[in-house]
Parts: C-alpha cells; structure tokens; sequence
C-alpha cells in the first residue's frame, strides 16, 4: 500500500498509509487540501520529471524560512527557503513506481458547470482533463460495471456537458443550472461508465469533501462508488468534515443490502485526523471521540439538554 511521508513545520505533519478508502479529517486551515495537492504533485514529478510551479507556491506561502517535506514510498521532495529568497525545490530519491493522481477538487461542481480552474494549480489538470474529454465524448479503457445510482445523466451535446433530467428522454438542460448532486454524483457516474479513469492498479483518486451540499441518501451512494472503486485497486483518500459521511463511510460495507445493490467485497478503511498540534495521528473509525469533532458537539449537546 503507497505511503505518504509529509513534514510542513506549522502546518502538517506525519505520515498516512493508503489502504481501501482513507479518510483525512481535521480543522480548517489545517492543511488537507494541501496535502492532497502535495500528494498529486509528487506524482506530477515522476511522469514530467520536472517540479511543478503549484509545488513552489506552497513552498513560498507556508514556509517563512526552514525546510518541508513530502514522500510518496521513495519518492521524496524537498523544498528550502531563507527569508528574502523564494524557496528552492528538489527531488532527493526516485521511486521505480510510477502512480498516477487525479484530485477531484472540494470545487468540483463549479469548475465542471463553468469549465475553469487556477491554470497555475497543477493539481487540477487531470480534472479538466477528464472534463475535456467528457465534453468531446471520449471513450476509455477502464470501464466500471456501476448500477443504476441517480435519476439523471450528464452527457454532451455539440461539445458541452448538458443533464438529461430523465435518461431515455431527448430533453436535456445546461448543465449550468443542474442540482450539486445531479452535478457531481453525475459526472463521477458518467466519467467511469465511460471508462475514463486511468489504470485502477497504479491511480491515487484524491477525494476533496466530495460529499458536499449532497443529501444523505446520495451520501451513501457515492460511498458506494468510492468502495467500487476500491474493490478493483485505486487507491481512495478521502478528506470530509462532514461525521455523517464519515459513518456513512465506516458502515459502508452494509450498503449493497440496505440499498438493494450489488454486492462488492469489503474494502479496509483508514481514519486519520489532524489534531490542534498539527500531527496526522491514526484512529478507529468506530470511535467515539473525534478530536476538533466530537468534542465541540458533545458540549453543545450538554448545554441543550439543560436548556429542555
């Protein structure tokens, strides 16, 4: 299983090991987004051989001056920064693995109904890559058995992404003005049953509080997806702020018979949690403290009940 090294000193530190689906949690402004571009970027390196700017411009607004870190197996990064210079970047070791990595952005919905995305973020290439080729009907080799999950479909029509409101029906509107689920829970559907995702056995799909302004119903499919996707080899992190999904998602092996959908086998889950000390410490998912989570809720719960 890949394993991921990170050492950014004030922001994040520690190491993560992705195994089924693993789940990163963690206060705002604690550096997960910033993980998961990190994560990307090393893979960037291996299949350009150069760094990626994205990569410079973490560097610059995180470090005041010293040196961060960050590992895929034995693909290493390291950045240094004095405090007038701009940081220096350098690949210390080379893996004999080559992992591919696609970040489906916590902005997904907007940067699929828009068609834009920070040109100097690298970490969003394969995501309007996968938006490009959903738009010119692209076809690829990995396609995914996935059941019947949501109403609609997106689909393209003369080169744009429309929702038809009912599959069999000719009528389509822009995709502009679909629901969040209709968009996102739709173009994830849609980019596998096209096959469009790359080799399962050697892809890092990096997860960005994906189940955002869905209802929980869709919750649960697209951890359905996500356990899919899993069973045949990507490799899943997910980062979620939402306890819901993180139940939904520790208790997602039972899914396929609450839902009546087809079986898959039961995928090994990971939690970890970045606590006030900026450690990434590992933790049960059935555990019933969550710290910067439950500790908050179970006080306001305390004070609820003396109010009734």
């Amino acid at each position: 299983m890949p394993k991921v090294k990170v050492s950014i000193p004030g922001l994040i530190e520690g190491k993560i090991e992705l195994e089924g689906i693993t789940i990163l949690m963690g206060s705002p402004m604690t550096g997960k987004t910033t993980l998961l571009r990190l994560i990307y970027d090393l893979t960037y390196v291996k299949k350009n051989n150069v760094i990626p700017l994205e990569l410079f411009y973490i560097a610059n607004e995180f470090l005041e001056k010293g040196t961060m870190e960050i590992a895929l197996e034995d693909l290493k990064i390291k950045c240094n920064k004095e405090e007038t210079e701009n940081p220096a970047c350098r690949m210390l070791s080379n893996s004999s693995i080559a992992y591919n990595a696609i970040l489906f952005p916590s902005e997904m919905e907007y940067i699929i109904k828009y068609n834009y995305a920070p040109a100097y973020f690298e970490s969003y290439n394969e995501f309007m890559n996968l938006i490009n080729k959903l738009r010119a009907g692209t076809s690829g080799y990995y396609k995914i058995p996935i059941p019947d999950l949501i109403e609609t479909e997106i689909t393209s029509e003369n080169y744009r992404l429309v929702e038809k409101i009912k599959k069999d029906d000719k009528k389509s509107i822009s995709i502009d003005i679909s629901s969040s689920t209709a968009t996102k829970l739709g173009f994830i559907v849609k980019v596998i049953a096209k096959g469009l995702l790359p080799d399962p056995k050697s892809t890092i799909l990096l997860f960005d509080d994906p189940q955002t302004n869905m209802h929980t119903e869709y919750q649960i499919k697209l951890a359905y997806i996500l356990n899919k996707l899993a069973e045949i080899g990507y490799k899943i992190l997910v980062t979620t702020h939402d306890l819901n999904f993180l139940t939904i998602l520790a208790c997602s092996n039972s899914i396929p018979e609450v839902m009546k959908l087809e079986n898959f086998n039961p995928q090994a889950k990971r939690l970890y949690i970045i606590d006030n000390s900026r450690q990434i410490k590992e933790y049960s998912l059935l555990s019933s403290s969550i710290p910067t989570y439950t500790d908050t809720l179970y006080k306001l719960y305390s004070e609820c009940i003396k109010v009734e």
